[in-house]
């Protein structure tokens, strides 16, 4: 690690260090395994790296992998928004860890980042998986974001309980395996910043000034179920990128973290096709 991390602590999910960003912001990750090839796992808004748990166990040794808590959330500390900010929270992890370039995984707002990473820093990234996200946004799309901004300034009650029946589906059609999950969502959000999501949700409307570099080499998941990203929008977002190979999954819209072995098969057989 380089001399700009700092401090750690110890939660059921391992050792979360900090590192610094350039306008002091502290931004924490965890490190898991040592294995040849460096992944970078970018969790949705609202959650943080913690729910990585499921997919890292399900993805065996043989990668190491580097997972922030995207600032705002978890146990990173609050600051400036914007897809560019963060993905430069996400270099300065990278960094701390001594890593050259990675692969990234981005779930949802985390798929955005990733896009804009690839984007803005094309020799760090070596390859993309984009799961449950988008390109970009239309103008009735973005509209609706910045409503839920709007609303989610007001308090994160309403939103939260909205977000998780998109998630999971309506609170009282949850499957018994998922109502763990979905509560502590829901506990999650509740208690996160309400001035920090409605950012978040507005940052994501900038997704579309970001294109992926011809030539990455891209996989593209989607969930059977998902309630919040549909199919004609995971297919867009596939073909929006020359290459790209898509799959969907069992699960919804959190399908990484619902339904880790389906989505840890498709990473793995993609990731060992680099070599």
């Amino acid at each position: 690690m380089s001399d700009a991390t700092r401090g750690s602590t110890v939660d059921t999910f391992g050792t979360a260090q900090t590192v610094r960003a350039d306008d002091g912001v502290d931004i924490a990750f965890r490190v898991h395994g040592a294995g040849r090839r460096p992944v970078t796992l970018l969790h949705s808004l609202g959650l943080d790296g913690s729910w990585f748990e499921s997919l890292v166990t399900a993805m065996g040794s043989d990668y190491q992998f580097i997972v922030p808590d995207l600032r705002g959330h978890g146990r990173s500390a609050t600051g400036e928004v914007s897809l560019g900010r963060v993905a430069a929270d996400v270099i300065t992890v990278l960094d701390a860890c001594d890593a050259r370039s990675s692969a990234v995984f981005g779930i949802s707002m985390g798929g955005m980042v990733a896009q804009v990473l690839a984007a803005s820093y094309p020799e760090r990234v070596d390859a993309l998986c984009l799961a449950a996200t988008t390109y970009g946004y239309d103008e009735p799309a973005i509209a609706g974001a910045l409503a839920r901004a709007a609303e989610a300034r007001n308090g994160m009650a309403p939103i939260a309980a909205a977000t998780v029946a998109r998630w999971f589906g309506p609170a009282d059609e949850v499957p018994q395996r998922l109502l763990p999950q979905a509560r502590r969502a829901e506990q999650q959000l509740l208690a996160g910043s309400a001035t920090v999501h409605a950012d978040y949700l507005a940052a994501m409307t900038q997704v579309g000034e970001f294109a992926v570099p011809v030539g990455t080499p891209t996989l593209v998941l989607g969930g059977r179920d998902d309630l919040s990203t549909g199919s004609a929008v995971i297919e867009r977002l596939a073909g929006s990128i020359p290459g790209a190979e898509l799959h969907f999954v069992p699960g919804g819209h959190l399908m990484a973290f619902t339904d880790p072995e389906s989505v840890a098969a498709h990473l793995r057989d993609f990731l060992d096709c680099l070599d």
